[in-house]
């Protein structure tokens, strides 16, 4: 190894070591307040397309959906609100995957999701919620992406349950027992990853026949 490569390597480290510890710190700023939750009706997701780069990702998105499930621990109501500005103008890719979103939100959240709705930013910000604890409500409203602050936050909201409560968070073959007639008996699964920001380890390549 050259020693510049060593030194981009020790850079590297410090950035990645620097990055690690504020997400640490936003988590534990996060946890502290729920023990004011109990002060609130509701807990309300908010996920805004604006927010993220891979805004119609389908496992992003899935991450989200567990991170709100985790707070049926407080008993409280939980609805969703998909932010998405250019609704009307999104092709029809883009809608079919709007319309996944909310059909996974009902699905994994099952009935412990009271409501959902998708709405644009400046509807959004008139709304009053006062009533409701929202998740990481300063990444919200300044539209920033929170993804890396909570991503570690399921082991500290949910060790210290027991196996009852685990059950209902987790999910169980009859909550797709109603899907099974949708699916054709014969199908291929086809996996297709591609992010220039990442690992290339694992991206597909074009590949000439």
């Amino acid at each position: 190894m050259t020693l510049i490569n060593k030194f981009k390597r020790k850079i590297l480290i410090i950035y990645w070591t620097l990055l690690g510890t504020k997400n640490r710190i936003k988590k534990e700023i996060e946890l502290s307040k729920h023990k004011n939750i109990n002060n609130y009706k509701y807990v309300l997701g908010v996920y805004d397309y604006t927010a993220y780069k891979e805004t119609f990702a389908i496992g992003d998105f899935l991450c989200f959906l567990f991170f709100y499930k985790c707070f049926i621990k407080y008993n409280k109501r939980i609805e969703m609100i998909i932010i998405c500005d250019n609704q009307k103008k999104l092709n029809k890719f883009e809608k079919s995957i709007l319309k996944a979103h909310i059909g996974m939100a009902k699905v994994f959240l099952g009935k412990y999701l009271y409501l959902i709705k998708v709405c644009k930013w400046s509807e959004f910000k008139k709304k009053k919620f006062r009533e409701y604890y929202i998740p990481f409500i300063k990444e919200v409203y300044e539209r920033k992406d929170f993804r890396f602050y909570f991503l570690s936050m399921y082991n500290d909201m949910l060790s210290s349950l027991g196996p009852n409560f685990l059950k209902k968070f987790l999910m169980n073959k009859k909550d797709f027992e109603k899907f099974e007639s949708k699916i054709p008996n014969k199908y291929l699964t086809w996996h297709i990853r591609h992010n220039p920001e990442w690992s290339q380890l694992r991206n597909i390549k074009k590949m000439n026949s």
